[in-house]
Protein backbone atom coordinates (compact mmCIF):
# COMPACT_ATOMS: atom_id res chain seq x y z
CA UNK A 1 0.00 0.00 0.00
CA UNK A 2 1.35 3.38 -0.97
CA UNK A 3 1.95 5.81 1.89
CA UNK A 4 -0.65 8.52 2.37
CA UNK A 5 0.68 12.01 1.90
CA UNK A 6 -0.98 14.66 4.01
CA UNK A 7 -1.14 18.09 2.47
CA UNK A 8 -1.31 20.98 4.89
CA UNK A 9 -3.60 23.65 3.52
CA UNK A 10 -2.80 27.23 4.45
CA UNK A 11 -5.26 28.78 6.85
CA UNK A 12 -7.72 31.07 5.08
CA UNK A 13 -6.96 34.74 5.48
CA UNK A 14 -9.45 36.63 7.66
CA UNK A 15 -11.74 38.92 5.69
CA UNK A 16 -10.51 42.47 5.38
CA UNK A 17 -12.54 45.06 7.29
CA UNK A 18 -14.56 47.43 5.11
CA UNK A 19 -12.78 50.56 3.94
CA UNK A 20 -13.73 54.00 5.16
CA UNK A 21 -15.09 54.92 1.73
CA UNK A 22 -17.32 51.83 1.54
CA UNK A 23 -18.72 52.44 5.03
CA UNK A 24 -19.60 56.03 4.13
CA UNK A 25 -21.37 54.81 0.99
CA UNK A 26 -23.31 52.31 3.10
CA UNK A 27 -24.26 55.08 5.52
CA UNK A 28 -25.58 57.29 2.70
CA UNK A 29 -27.61 54.38 1.32
CA UNK A 30 -29.06 53.60 4.76
CA UNK A 31 -30.06 57.23 5.33
CA UNK A 32 -31.79 57.27 1.94
CA UNK A 33 -33.71 54.13 2.93
CA UNK A 34 -34.95 55.88 6.07
CA UNK A 35 -36.25 58.83 4.07
CA UNK A 36 -37.97 56.56 1.57
CA UNK A 37 -39.57 54.36 4.26
CA UNK A 38 -40.69 57.38 6.29
CA UNK A 39 -42.36 58.92 3.24
CA UNK A 40 -44.17 55.64 2.52
CA UNK A 41 -45.31 55.35 6.15
CA UNK A 42 -46.66 58.91 6.09
CA UNK A 43 -48.52 58.26 2.85
CA UNK A 44 -50.09 55.04 4.13
CA UNK A 45 -51.06 56.69 7.41
CA UNK A 46 -52.81 59.53 5.58
CA UNK A 47 -54.60 56.99 3.39
CA UNK A 48 -55.81 55.07 6.46
CA UNK A 49 -57.04 58.29 8.09
CA UNK A 50 -58.85 59.33 4.89
CA UNK A 51 -60.60 55.97 4.64
CA UNK A 52 -61.55 56.09 8.32
CA UNK A 53 -63.32 59.43 7.77
CA UNK A 54 -64.95 58.13 4.61
CA UNK A 55 -66.17 55.04 6.47
CA UNK A 56 -67.66 57.13 9.30
CA UNK A 57 -69.51 59.33 6.79
CA UNK A 58 -70.75 56.29 4.88
CA UNK A 59 -72.05 54.68 8.08
CA UNK A 60 -74.01 57.83 8.96
CA UNK A 61 -75.53 58.05 5.47
CA UNK A 62 -76.27 54.31 5.48
CA UNK A 63 -78.39 54.66 8.58
CA UNK A 64 -80.48 57.34 6.88
CA UNK A 65 -80.74 55.39 3.60
CA UNK A 66 -81.77 52.23 5.38
CA UNK A 67 -84.66 54.04 7.01
CA UNK A 68 -85.69 55.63 3.71
CA UNK A 69 -85.17 52.51 1.57
CA UNK A 70 -85.15 49.23 3.55
CA UNK A 71 -84.64 47.20 0.33
CA UNK A 72 -81.18 48.77 -0.12
CA UNK A 73 -79.85 47.52 3.24
CA UNK A 74 -77.97 44.57 1.66
CA UNK A 75 -76.20 46.77 -0.87
CA UNK A 76 -75.34 49.38 1.77
CA UNK A 77 -73.93 46.71 4.08
CA UNK A 78 -71.70 45.36 1.29
CA UNK A 79 -70.36 48.83 0.53
CA UNK A 80 -69.56 49.40 4.19
CA UNK A 81 -67.75 46.07 4.46
CA UNK A 82 -65.65 46.86 1.40
CA UNK A 83 -64.76 50.28 2.74
CA UNK A 84 -63.88 48.77 6.13
CA UNK A 85 -61.61 46.23 4.45
CA UNK A 86 -59.83 48.99 2.50
CA UNK A 87 -59.34 50.98 5.69
CA UNK A 88 -57.92 47.94 7.49
CA UNK A 89 -55.49 47.25 4.66
CA UNK A 90 -54.32 50.85 4.63
CA UNK A 91 -53.77 50.73 8.40
CA UNK A 92 -51.75 47.50 8.09
CA UNK A 93 -49.68 49.03 5.29
CA UNK A 94 -48.93 52.05 7.48
CA UNK A 95 -47.81 49.82 10.35
CA UNK A 96 -45.60 47.79 8.00
CA UNK A 97 -44.07 50.96 6.62
CA UNK A 98 -43.21 52.11 10.15
CA UNK A 99 -41.50 48.77 10.80
CA UNK A 100 -39.42 49.37 7.68
CA UNK A 101 -38.54 52.84 9.00
CA UNK A 102 -37.24 51.30 12.24
CA UNK A 103 -35.26 48.70 10.28
CA UNK A 104 -33.80 51.42 8.07
CA UNK A 105 -32.82 53.47 11.13
CA UNK A 106 -31.06 50.46 12.59
CA UNK A 107 -29.20 50.21 9.30
CA UNK A 108 -28.14 53.86 9.57
CA UNK A 109 -26.79 53.44 13.09
CA UNK A 110 -24.97 50.23 12.16
CA UNK A 111 -23.43 52.01 9.17
CA UNK A 112 -22.30 54.86 11.43
CA UNK A 113 -20.66 52.37 13.77
CA UNK A 114 -18.73 50.85 10.87
CA UNK A 115 -17.77 54.26 9.48
CA UNK A 116 -16.44 55.43 12.86
CA UNK A 117 -14.44 52.23 13.25
CA UNK A 118 -13.06 52.63 9.74
CA UNK A 119 -11.83 56.11 10.66
CA UNK A 120 -10.04 54.63 13.65
CA UNK A 121 -8.41 51.96 11.49
CA UNK A 122 -7.31 54.58 8.99
CA UNK A 123 -5.69 56.64 11.74
CA UNK A 124 -3.80 53.63 13.08
CA UNK A 125 -2.46 52.94 9.61
CA UNK A 126 -1.33 56.56 9.41
CA UNK A 127 0.28 56.37 12.85
CA UNK A 128 2.24 53.27 11.86
CA UNK A 129 3.54 54.99 8.73
CA UNK A 130 4.49 58.08 10.72
CA UNK A 131 6.25 56.06 13.42
CA UNK A 132 8.28 54.19 10.82
CA UNK A 133 9.27 57.51 9.26
CA UNK A 134 10.11 58.98 12.68
CA UNK A 135 12.31 55.99 13.52
CA UNK A 136 14.11 56.41 10.22
CA UNK A 137 14.71 60.12 10.83
CA UNK A 138 15.85 59.59 14.43
CA UNK A 139 18.28 56.87 13.36
CA UNK A 140 19.84 59.31 10.89
CA UNK A 141 20.07 62.13 13.44
CA UNK A 142 21.46 59.84 16.14
CA UNK A 143 24.07 58.50 13.75
CA UNK A 144 24.97 62.05 12.73
CA UNK A 145 25.10 63.51 16.25
CA UNK A 146 26.26 60.42 18.12
CA UNK A 147 23.62 60.65 20.85
CA UNK A 148 20.04 59.59 21.54
CA UNK A 149 17.04 61.83 20.93
CA UNK A 150 13.67 61.61 22.70
CA UNK A 151 10.57 63.79 23.24
CA UNK A 152 11.34 66.78 25.44
CA UNK A 153 10.37 66.75 29.11
CA UNK A 154 9.48 69.99 30.90
CA UNK A 155 8.77 70.65 34.54
CA UNK A 156 5.81 72.68 35.69
CA UNK A 157 4.15 73.32 39.01
CA UNK A 158 2.23 70.10 38.56
CA UNK A 159 5.34 68.01 37.94
CA UNK A 160 6.78 66.35 34.86
CA UNK A 161 5.22 67.07 31.48
CA UNK A 162 6.30 65.04 28.48
CA UNK A 163 5.62 66.38 25.00
CA UNK A 164 3.04 64.35 23.07
CA UNK A 165 4.03 63.53 19.50
CA UNK A 166 1.63 63.95 16.61
CA UNK A 167 1.74 60.19 16.06
CA UNK A 168 0.61 59.63 19.65
CA UNK A 169 -2.19 62.18 19.25
CA UNK A 170 -3.33 60.30 16.16
CA UNK A 171 -3.37 57.01 18.07
CA UNK A 172 -5.23 58.65 20.96
CA UNK A 173 -7.88 59.85 18.52
CA UNK A 174 -8.14 56.36 17.03
CA UNK A 175 -8.77 54.96 20.50
CA UNK A 176 -11.46 57.56 21.13
CA UNK A 177 -13.18 56.65 17.86
CA UNK A 178 -13.11 52.97 18.84
CA UNK A 179 -14.81 53.77 22.14
CA UNK A 180 -17.37 55.99 20.41
CA UNK A 181 -18.23 53.19 17.94
CA UNK A 182 -18.53 50.66 20.76
CA UNK A 183 -20.80 52.97 22.77
CA UNK A 184 -23.04 53.62 19.77
CA UNK A 185 -23.25 49.91 18.99
CA UNK A 186 -24.28 49.11 22.57
CA UNK A 187 -26.96 51.80 22.50
CA UNK A 188 -28.29 50.31 19.25
CA UNK A 189 -28.51 46.87 20.86
CA UNK A 190 -30.47 48.31 23.79
CA UNK A 191 -32.78 50.51 21.70
CA UNK A 192 -36.38 49.28 21.71
CA UNK A 193 -38.66 52.18 20.87
CA UNK A 194 -39.00 54.05 17.60
CA UNK A 195 -38.07 57.25 19.45
CA UNK A 196 -34.79 55.77 20.65
CA UNK A 197 -33.93 54.57 17.15
CA UNK A 198 -34.80 57.95 15.65
CA UNK A 199 -32.54 59.71 18.15
CA UNK A 200 -29.60 57.41 17.42
CA UNK A 201 -30.09 57.61 13.65
CA UNK A 202 -30.21 61.41 13.70
CA UNK A 203 -27.03 61.74 15.77
CA UNK A 204 -24.27 63.27 13.70
CA UNK A 205 -20.92 61.70 12.97
CA UNK A 206 -17.94 62.77 15.13
CA UNK A 207 -16.32 65.88 13.75
CA UNK A 208 -12.89 65.54 12.21
CA UNK A 209 -10.20 66.81 14.59
CA UNK A 210 -6.92 68.55 13.86
CA UNK A 211 -5.12 65.28 14.56
CA UNK A 212 -7.12 63.54 11.84
CA UNK A 213 -6.57 66.33 9.33
CA UNK A 214 -2.84 66.44 10.04
CA UNK A 215 -2.60 62.66 9.83
CA UNK A 216 -4.25 62.34 6.44
CA UNK A 217 -2.52 65.42 5.02
CA UNK A 218 0.94 64.22 6.06
CA UNK A 219 0.47 60.76 4.60
CA UNK A 220 -0.99 62.17 1.39
CA UNK A 221 2.09 64.37 1.03
CA UNK A 222 4.73 61.75 1.87
CA UNK A 223 3.17 58.43 0.83
CA UNK A 224 0.04 58.95 -1.31
CA UNK A 225 -0.25 55.24 -2.09
CA UNK A 226 0.34 53.97 1.44
CA UNK A 227 -3.32 53.61 2.31
CA UNK A 228 -4.69 52.42 -1.00
CA UNK A 229 -6.82 49.30 -0.84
Amino acid sequence: MEPITLVRRPAPEPPKPPSLESTLELLASAEAAVSQSAAMAESKTHEAERLALQLAEAQALAAEDALANPEAIGQITQQLRQLQAEQDLAHQAAELAMVKVDDARRGVVAAKVEAIRARGRRLREVAEIRRARTAELLAGVQAFEGCLYAPAVTWTGGGEHRAVSISQKIENRAGWLDREARDLEQKLQRAESAQQLAKLASKGMPEETDAERIALASVAAEAPDALDG
